[in-house]
């Protein structure tokens, strides 16, 4: 079926349109030795990507430390960390297609809003979404169900007529919590037992996989 037949197509942004890890995992280097806790390697650091940065930080440093952490990790962020990045080969072409096909494609990411969109604008891919969302510098809308709540509410969307695509657990439960169809993006930093346990079985494997994949949603 054609894209344009959900209301809106949400994506994720770290994972699925783009790769961080460098940038993140970076960040979270430095916000470590900022605190006094010795960080692993970053390849120890990838499940950091996508859920909650302030939560994983509580479980690196500590929850008397994590604010600290975060204010550090931002710094960095805001310098360097965010061009530390790239868009997965092709995505650029699959936004395209959609679009061309009628689809209304949105970003739902739990990244603050402002990284979200500069993120989007440097790498050229902002013309492409009719909305963005993300979370605020407070930890508004960090949780990714109650991103996806105020976005809906916001473009008066039916979660049942909508898809959300995303590498990560939180993406699929936020998902199914709304009703919302989901791909699962599998070349992102997720599993597929992450999004069978949230009740769904449709991933890619690559980007350009992403287009089939909504024909069959």
């Amino acid at each position: 079926m054609s894209p344009e037949r959900f209301d809106g197509i949400f994506f994720d942004l770290d994972g699925t349109l783009t790769d961080p890890f460098e940038g993140i995992t970076g960040c979270i280097q430095h916000a470590m030795r900022g605190v006094g806790v010795p960080p692993p390697v970053q390849a120890e650091l990838a499940w950091c990507i996508g859920p909650s940065l302030h939560e994983s930080l509580c479980v690196l440093v500590g929850p008397s430390r994590a604010d600290e952490a975060l204010g550090l990790y931002r710094e960095r962020f805001s310098r360097i960390g965010w061009r530390e990045n790239r868009p997965y080969a092709g995505i650029a072409d699959v936004l395209r297609g959609l679009q061309q096909q009628g689809g209304r494609l949105f970003v739902a990411s739990s990244k603050p809003h402002v990284f979200v969109d500069r993120i989007l604008q440097h790498f050229e891919l902002a013309h492409f979404f009719q909305r963005t969302y993300g979370s605020e510098l407070d930890g508004r809308f960090a949780d990714k169900g109650e991103l996806l709540d105020h976005a809906l509410g916001e473009l008066d969307f039916s979660g049942s007529n909508c898809l959300m695509i995303g590498d990560r657990s939180h993406d699929a439960v936020a998902a199914a919590r709304h009703k919302m169809a989901f791909i699962g993006a599998l070349y992102g930093f997720g599993s597929r037992d992450e999004y069978e346990s949230a009740g769904y079985g449709a991933w890619a494997e690559e980007p350009g996989q992403i287009p089939g994949l909504i024909a069959r949603a």
